[in-house]
Order: structure tokens, then sequence, then C-alpha cells
């Protein structure tokens, strides 16, 4: 369970620094931090935030900490090379590939035996520019070209089955579990989808971005027969979009309980395949009914104020289990 620190003053705290007060991912570390009797302090460059007690000293911004190795770092932010490192470890992770500005035709030439496939960027985050569902030449050339002259390369993979989760993990040890569900809305038989979405964002919760309308959502809709002027039936569910990233308005629940045993091995299987990874989040689709589960991407700079305030479930103290690796004297 997560204990009740003071996010007021770690917001304080962070104004004071020079740092963004309603970044939450840093909140909820520098109150846990507080609430631990550790310093927190910035340097004039203000591109981390310092944790001390004694004479140990860590950083952390956005996810960001020391405790993962340069090599990690680059490693997991290549998705082509992640694949290449899991796939040889034996994990499952689905096959991709790398495509340079113009190269939409040799793309759909390696893509059209395994479609449907995901386009996105392969410098991409927090699932922005995401495009699945991607089956035909005409559709991978459109999104290929909107991508191509906003990013230096395309990423084009194979797209796998089952339900997105965010798996957070420190030095090999699972720590919290939410089940990440697309943006949605629930009918009332009265109100538009647009008129749903508008309701519900007003309600959005610390760590839940609003549901974003965009091109998108939009086609996803229309993929649907639906449009924001479409009214829902009473109690009908309505996904928004078909990625699940919380940036783009989807929902944590945790299911910590319900899953912990069963990624264990493949966390620590993907753990020993990435030399000096300690703290990450990882993005495992996990297929309920047979069980199967594929790694999608590992991020090295997690977001964990998720973990701390779910839409359902129970809250999990990521920030206390990164301290209690850099500082284990404190751990309460």
């Amino acid at each position: 369970m997560v204990a009740s620190p003071d996010y007021r003053a770690a917001q304080h705290i962070l104004e004071q620094q020079g740092f963004n007060p309603s970044a939450w991912n840093n909140v909820v570390m520098v109150a846990s931090a507080i609430d631990r009797g550790i310093e927190v302090f910035g340097k004039p460059d203000r591109k981390s935030i310092y944790l001390r007690h004694g004479t140990t000293e860590h950083r952390w911004y956005a996810g960001n900490s020391g405790l993962n190795s340069s090599l990690a770092r680059r490693c997991v932010s290549q998705k082509d090379v992640l694949s290449r490192l899991l796939r040889n470890a034996g994990v499952a992770c689905p096959e991709n590939c790398v495509f340079d500005v113009g190269d939409a035709d040799r793309a759909w030439a390696w893509a059209k035996s395994i479609a449907p496939v995901v386009i996105k960027p392969v410098d991409g985050r927090q699932g922005k520019d995401v495009h699945m569902g991607v089956r035909d030449a005409g559709t991978l050339a459109q999104v290929f070209r909107d991508l191509a002259a906003r990013h230096r390369s395309v990423l084009v993979e194979k797209q796998v089955s089952g339900q997105d989760h965010r798996v957070f993990v420190v030095d090999g040890d699972v720590i919290a579990i939410t089940c990440r569900r697309p943006a949605n809305v629930q009918g009332d038989g009265v109100s538009t989808i647009a008129e749903l979405v508008e309701r519900k964002n007003a309600d959005r919760r610390i760590a839940h971005k609003k549901i974003s309308l965009d091109g998108i959502a939009r086609g996803f809709l229309a993929s649907q027969g639906r449009t924001l002027d479409s009214v829902p039936a009473s109690g009908e569910d309505v996904q928004i979009r078909e990625s699940a990233n919380l940036a783009t308005g989807g929902d944590a629940v945790d299911v910590t309980d319900e899953l912990k045993g069963q990624v264990r091995e493949l966390v620590a299987r993907s753990v020993q395949a990435v030399p000096g990874l300690r703290c990450a989040g990882f993005d495992v689709a996990v297929e309920r009914h047979s069980g199967e589960m594929n790694i999608i991407e590992i991020n090295a700079s997690p977001q964990i104020q998720g973990h701390h305030f779910p839409w359902a479930g129970t809250p999990r103290d990521a920030a206390g289990a990164v301290l209690d690796v850099m500082f284990p004297e404190t751990r309460v």
C-alpha cells in the first residue's frame, strides 16, 4: 500500500528549485524522499532533481535516474535493437524493422506477410503517433509518409494480440502492474460521444490525461461506424482509440496481485538480456485466455505516478521501491 506523504510540500520544494510542481512523476518521488528524511535539491542546470542521504547521492527526473547504465538506456531506446536482444534471449516480443524516409514501398514488402502491423516513430514516446491495425499498402504508405515527415525514421512492427499492461520493475523485482485500457466512455442513451468525453475529461484525476479527440481517435471511431455526434446506448462501452497509452487518455487499472506471478519469469529473462537495466517500465501484451505474453517496449524512464494513483484498484508505492534501492538504510 502507498503511504500518504505530503504532496503539497513536495510541490513547494519543486517550485522553489525551478521545476514544474504539476509533474507528478517527480512529485511522488520527492514526497516519498521527504517522508524518509532524504534531502532534495536542485542544481543550476535544472536537468535533474538530486536526492541525498548521508554521503549517498542519486538523481531523478521524470523517471530518468542513474540506476540504469548508459548502455541499457541506449538499448531500450532503439526499439529494433531491443527486439533483437530479447528475441535472442528467448523472450517473446513482436518482430519489427526500421525504415528510412522514402522507404514506404520497402516497408510494405516487409510487412505484407505479417499484417496487421503497428507503425510508429522509432524515437517516439508516450504512445504519440502510434498507428495500429494497418493491413494494406495504401494505408501504410499514407501513415508512413506522415510519420517520415516529422521523424528521422519509422518502425514497422507485427501487431500482437492481448491487453496492454505496464509492469514496473526495480532490480528485477515486479513492483506494480497496471492494465492500461484504451481511452473509453460509457453511454447514457442521451449524450453524444463528444459530450461523454468532455464529461470524463472534467473528472480526470492525477496521472490520467484527458482523452484526445485527434485524427487517430476520429478515424478509430469511424472504423466502428461512429462519429463524435453518435449517441451510445445506456451502459454501452465505447472505445475511443485502439492504443492504450495513458498520455492519450487511457485508464490505468491496478492488477498487480492478479498477474505478478505470471510475468515474473518474463521480466527476469528480459533484465538479463539488457545489461545494466535496473529501473524500468515494461509494456507487456497479455492474452488473458491463453496466457501468452509479449514485451512490446521497455522504458528506462518510466512514469510511476499511475501506480500511485490508478484509475481503479490498489495504489502501489513505486517511488518507495526506487528509494529502497537508492538508499536502503531508509527502508521503512
